[in-house]
């Protein structure tokens, strides 16, 4: 799904429109998105794209729905009883490939695994988010596992209330235990493209956990090419540690070598790699986060997801007093990096990804793993020529900016949730290069970053929003980033969601 302003190649100036409204222009259908998923609330191991299918048979007179095509034995069970629909509970025979949550859980519910699957997921959602659930819907969902779902919502405000109380207790450890590790590197210190085919990185290895009778979690692996996985996760942490050399002494800089140029700077070897003739575009793309990335498993064998998202309550409602809920929206910039027929030097040919996550703000391989269908995909702008090197070189700028400020003030998981999530760290990019931003919901506050290298992006990180509290682009954002044509909505509730926040 495309809804894309295509940017024709410029330079900013300090005259640049600021529009603190959110409201976009010139938006036009066309074009495909790769979705990718994430770790934590943003994985940084994200997927590929995965077609979605058409046909399950509709519910019957009474209102129960029988067995949608491929369901597991496990959801089988259940299948043929109705239920009040739920905050999760998917559109009859949208998404064939796909299985509700409650579903899952109710065929489950007698299994004493089950039980712990629930209190694991739960305890998952206090650790990424900060927010202690209430022990009397703890209990509850114990008690009647499909009531999980309900758990699954949180509002802008409770995200962040929860991250400060993450911080509070991050900040009292003195056993050395907050202490940030850094990101693990697999290339060395100095690294010459011609060798990348001689060096040794192993792709990350998609792996699959049973948390109860037909439920499991993890990822798949999917068909892009080793080669191709090793280019971009080489390609990846070149561009991360170009980035993070800005405030490195010159003795413990990364170099990388390509053609007959040596390159510590992020600028200069995009630069050296457009005049090498590659093309570079660069997209912003909104998805849904996959939270849990829970699956089940069909009577043949064949995996079939589960979707179980973190629901973003917006505060808006109709006048029944529906409130409109979302599923969080993961936002992230795809940069795209192709050798030309004229390129001499041995080439870049990668995909590449960048946004702030868990527990680092950079740029991350794309499309390593299989993404569910379910999860949409929306290019929301695309940016070629120059642009796209400002897109990029603005990130790997903003990349110092959030992982210095998360050092010196000693914030956890890098400053997320602080300093932004991955839909702020995206929208003051794209705020900068087109004057607007379209991620909802955004969570920065402003002065918790600092240092002298976020001047240049000054303007946009003080008029891109927070939306702890409802502001007058919270509505427009918040359907802006819907990653589906109406229609394609997996969810009931996401049906209902689009209705409210269009009215």
């Amino acid at each position: 799904m495309t809804r894309v302003t295509t940017h024709q190649p410029r330079r900013i100036d300090a005259d640049t429109r600021i529009d603190t409204t959110g409201e976009r222009a010139n938006v036009a259908p066309g074009g495909a998105v790769d979705p990718t998923t994430t770790s934590g609330l943003d994985r940084a191991t994200d997927d590929g794209p995965t077609p979605s299918a058409d046909g399950a048979p509709p519910p019957s007179a009474d209102g129960a729905r029988p067995a949608p095509a491929g369901l597991s034995h496990v959801a089988a069970r259940i299948a043929a009883r109705g239920h009040t629909p739920g905050l999760l509970d998917l559109v009859p025979g949208r998404y064939p490939g796909a299985v509700g949550l409650a579903d899952v859980l109710r065929a489950a519910a007698d299994d004493p695994q089950t039980a712990g699957a629930v209190q694991g997921i739960i305890n998952e959602l206090e650790q990424k988010t900060g927010i202690k659930v209430p022990p009397q819907l703890v209990a509850a969902a114990l008690a009647d596992p499909a009531k999980l779902v309900d758990i699954l919502q949180v509002s802008p405000a409770e995200m962040s209330a929860g991250m400060d109380t993450m911080n509070a207790a991050h900040a009292a450890r003195a056993d050395g235990s907050n202490a940030d590790p850094g990101r693990a590197r697999v290339l060395p210190q100095r690294f010459n493209f011609a060798d990348l085919s001689r060096t040794d990185i192993a792709r990350p290895e998609a792996k699959l956990e049973e948390l109860a009778p037909g439920l499991l979690r993890g990822d798949v692996k999917s068909e892009l090419s080793d080669a191709d996985a090793k280019a971009r996760i080489a390609t990846a942490e070149v561009l991360d540690r170009l980035a993070d050399n800005a405030n490195l002494p010159p003795d413990q800089r990364f170099e990388v070598r390509y053609g007959d140029g040596t390159f510590t700077r992020l600028d200069t070897f995009l630069d050296a790699l457009v005049e090498d003739g590659h093309q570079i575009e660069v997209e912003v793309g909104h998805r849904v986060a996959n939270f849990a990335s829970l699956l089940t498993r069909a009577p043949n064998g064949a995996l079939l997801d589960v979707p179980a998202p973190l629901m973003v309550r917006t505060g808006f409602k109709n006048d029944a007093g529906e409130e409109a809920v979302l599923p969080a929206v993961h936002s992230e910039l795809v940069i795209s990096i192709k050798p030309g027929p004229d390129t001499k030097g041995p080439g870049v040919d990668a995909k590449v990804k960048w946004y702030q996550g868990v527990p680092h703000t950079g740029f991350f391989p794309e499309g390593l793993n299989r993404s569910p269908a379910w999860l949409g995909g929306l290019v929301a702008d695309r940016f070629t020529g120059d642009q796209a090197l400002e897109a990029a070189e603005l990130a790997g700028l903003l990349s110092d900016v959030i992982n210095d400020t998360a050092k010196d003030q000693g914030l956890a998981m890098s400053g997320y949730g602080v300093t932004g999530v991955c839909n702020d760290s995206v929208a003051i990019i794209q705020h900068a290069l087109t004057g607007a931003a379209t991620g909802y919901p955004l969570m920065m506050r402003d002065g918790a970053v600092t240092g002298e290298l976020f001047r240049r992006l000054r303007q946009s990180i003080d008029a891109v929003p927070s939306d702890v509290t409802t502001n007058a682009s919270s509505r427009q954002r918040a359907l802006a980033s819907v990653p589906w044509e109406p229609g394609q909505e997996p969810l009931q509730s996401t049906v209902t969601a689009r209705a409210i926040l269009e009215d």
